[in-house]
């Protein structure tokens, strides 16, 4: 369907500026002029780009059915859009009024892209805390990487003042390569490095107008590189992108989780992290699932691991993916994270401090031991 919309938008782009071509050449006095040729060639040109983007966004406005809050540009996270629930609160609920108790930070995963807002995991937690006075607020924002969430909730820590927990998704097929780039998804975004073990921010305010940022406002363009990601690539060589190692970004990610988790224990903040695994994990974790398994248990927090579950449910009835999807939870899949997360809060709290049963074991001789974190014996059996 996409493909359709694209190519037919171009091809009424380019059929209207042929029109164009040939009705200014019958009118021009010189119409075998090299000058008249090429500013009548441009026109068109330009004609035809207008009208297919104009196209290309008429037809996007109409078959959308994601009802999503729409993100605009920021300087310190590259895109941004204010924490909101896709599904305003009930009235009859009991939670507070104060302020989120819960707040869910992730990217599409945590977000809910591809399901109605009923069926998203925020929403599926809310159903069933709610009752019990907890107000959830849905604070993920498509597309971020590790830095980009960790950047965010600390910009809205202070404004959440009754927070008690965040349930920060991570996900392991695409997080590690979100975080190890300044350009993503076709915008400009920021880039931590390490040097001999400190966290520094490589570049300093982004700009809305950059060479990549111009061409992604095109929706024309930006579709053309989703379909044919050899142009995004070649697209992003040319505006400068940087991407760190597999060794740095290790480092990076390690120390952007240990400095959150910090912060909101400061602030008496619980932090749940939930890895999610792709379609790919479900037959053999990837290396990168492995690597963040012990990287969030090497945190100290309570660690949520959603691999042995989905697997259960691919095995038992079927995918818990969108079709064709391997990133995306479909409704199945977000009702089981929701389940488990909720049992995990009700877990915790209050006056609860352990780990629910599970957790991801890890090896933890392959991380640095900072002296935070011990494990215990409810890491034992768990998500292989």
């Amino acid at each position: 369907m996409f493909h359709l919309l694209l190519y037919t938008s171009t091809a009424i782009g380019i059929s209207c500026s042929a029109a164009l071509y040939l009705l200014l050449r019958k009118r021009s006095r010189h119409p075998r002029s090299k000058h008249s040729a090429w500013l009548r060639l441009l026109l068109c040109l330009a004609a035809a780009f207008l009208i297919a983007e104009l196209c290309v966004r008429l037809a996007m406005a109409l078959i959308s059915t994601e009802g999503t809050q729409p993100t605009a540009f920021d300087a310190e996270l590259g895109w941004s859009r204010p924490p909101a629930n896709r599904i305003a609160a009930r009235p009859e609920s009991g939670a507070a009024g104060g302020g989120p108790d819960i707040v869910f930070a992730g990217d599409s995963v945590a977000y809910g892209h591809g399901v109605a807002p009923e069926h998203g995991m925020v929403h599926q937690t809310r159903l069933q805390l709610e009752p019990r006075g907890w107000s959830v607020l849905n604070a993920a924002v498509s597309g971020y990487g590790i830095d980009q969430t960790a950047l965010y909730v600390k910009r809205h820590l202070p404004v959440w003042e009754d927070l008690k927990f965040l349930v920060f998704v991570v996900f392991a097929g695409n997080d590690l390569e979100d975080t190890a780039s300044n350009i993503r998804y076709g915008h400009d975004k920021p880039l931590f490095r390490s040097t001999n073990g400190e966290l520094w921010e490589s570049q300093g305010a982004l700009n809305r107008f950059s060479r990549r940022n111009l061409l992604s406002m095109s929706r024309l363009i930006f579709s053309f590189e989703a379909l044919h990601p050899s142009l995004s690539s070649l697209v992003d060589r040319l505006a400068g992108k940087e991407t760190l190692g597999e060794q740095e970004t290790h480092a990076v990610t390690l120390a952007l989780l240990r400095d959150l988790v910090g912060e909101t224990a400061t602030r008496d903040v619980e932090t749940l992290l939930v890895l999610v695994p792709a379609r790919i994990d479900l037959t053999s974790p990837t290396p990168s699932y492995r690597w963040l398994g012990q990287a969030l248990e090497s945190t100290g927090s309570p660690v949520l691991g959603l691999l042995a579950p989905l697997q259960a449910q691919e095995l038992d009835r079927g995918s818990c993916f969108l079709p064709g999807d391997p990133w995306h939870l479909d409704s199945t899949g977000h009702r089981i994270a929701a389940d488990l997360i909720s049992a995990a809060v009700l877990d915790l709290s209050p006056n609860r401090h352990t780990v629910p049963a599970s957790v991801i074991p890890t090896d933890q001789s392959t991380l640095p031991d900072d002296g935070r974190y011990k494990m215990d014996q409810h890491h034992q059996g768990g998500d292989p």
